[in-house]
């Protein structure tokens, strides 16, 4: 699922910057985009284009749905230790850690291209300071993430905060005060509004699906009808839950559902599961580096217009900078480890 949700961001990242792309409905709903999408010629590379900008974000629910499950099953079924300020301070490096490296590379390439123009990027490394702290999302949209993509480690922070603070050993009804709270607050706001943008650039945005991995992780034994029904219903609410401002929030717990059913598939196929599960575990690292790929090429092409040789040939760069990343982080890693080990 993890292979399967990091494809999907990272050509959706890409994919959605490319000049007349259909935009998704992720952290707003316009009627607009739904209107553009109907219209697309799925004939074409730009329409192929067009649906993976607009559909691939989903893969951001799929991780936030494995964040919960993950949770659980390291902390209360496999019963790893648990010390609420070692478990966020332990968290919040590895998220730092995971950051570095990307971060450096683009106060690098950014000052470089700054220096070739006649221009000082100071401003722009200042920002790419502040987004160490993964307190952007607190201020969007005012003073957002930089790069963009990197919302998402401030809001994982989030949900390690409110694992540990309220839910963790606590009673069940503080999960569904929560989810109740954050469909109220989503529903009581504009829907095309920054309101609503920074309700979902905060972990307020996505308490259903969070619960719903965590919720699947406490109880992973479900019996046979009632998962034969949602297996069946999921894809059939997905496209019209996505028409309506108000049920779309359902078709993020119904994606979660889909990628599951895919995934069991998937495992079915010996090479073309490995080719998953290889992604998944490097998607840390496609995460991190893809948006610096994104950038690189977006500079380099003058008028990009999709097709399907600059989707393949950017995936392709992605999964080699994934690799260098990784041994960047490695690096980077062991200093900072040395470095708070002295102190």
């Amino acid at each position: 699922m993890r292979g399967l949700a990091i494809t999907a961001i990272a050509l959706h990242n890409f994919c959605h910057l490319m000049p007349g792309a259909v935009r998704e409905n992720e952290s707003d709903f316009l009627a607009e985009n739904l209107k553009r999408l109907a219209a697309t010629d799925c004939g074409t590379w730009q329409g192929v284009s067009d649906l993976i900008s607009f559909f691939g974000w989903y893969g951001v629910p799929i991780f936030i749905f494995l964040t919960g499950y993950g949770l659980v099953a390291k902390y209360e079924r496999e019963g790893a230790p648990f010390a609420v300020r070692g478990f966020l301070q332990s968290n919040w490096l590895k998220l730092v850690n995971l950051m570095i490296p990307g971060i450096l590379a683009f106060v690098i390439s950014t000052t470089v291209v700054s220096l070739l123009a006649g221009h000082v990027g100071a401003t722009w490394s200042l920002r790419y300071l502040f987004q160490l702290t993964m307190l952007p999302d607190l201020v969007f949209p005012w003073y957002p993430p930089v790069p963009g993509v990197y919302w998402y480690f401030g809001v994982t922070l989030q949900f390690y905060v409110i694992y540990a603070l309220a839910i963790r050993r606590r009673p069940a009804w503080w999960m569904a005060l929560m989810v109740a709270g954050s469909l109220a607050l989503q529903w009581s706001v504009d829907p095309a509004s920054w309101w609503l943008s920074w309700i979902r650039h905060n972990a307020i945005g996505w308490m259903t699906v969070l619960v719903m991995g965590i919720l699947w992780g406490r109880y992973p034994s479900v019996r046979r009808w009632p998962a034969i029904v949602v297996a069946m219903v999921a894809p059939l609410i997905f496209i019209p839950s996505m028409l309506d401002p108000y049920t779309w929030q359902l078709s993020i717990l119904a994606v979660v559902v889909i990628a599951y059913l895919v995934a069991r598939l998937s495992l079915k196929i010996p090479l073309w599961r490995g080719m998953w599960i290889w992604l998944g575990r490097m998607s840390p690292f496609i995460f991190a580096a893809h948006p610096l790929v994104r950038h690189w090429i977006l500079s380099a092409v003058d008028r990009p217009e999709s097709s399907f040789c600059l989707i393949a040939g950017y995936f392709a760069a992605v999964i080699l900078a994934a690799i260098a990343y990784r041994y960047a982080w490695r690096f980077t890693s062991r200093l900072l480890s040395a470095r708070i080990c002295r102190h």
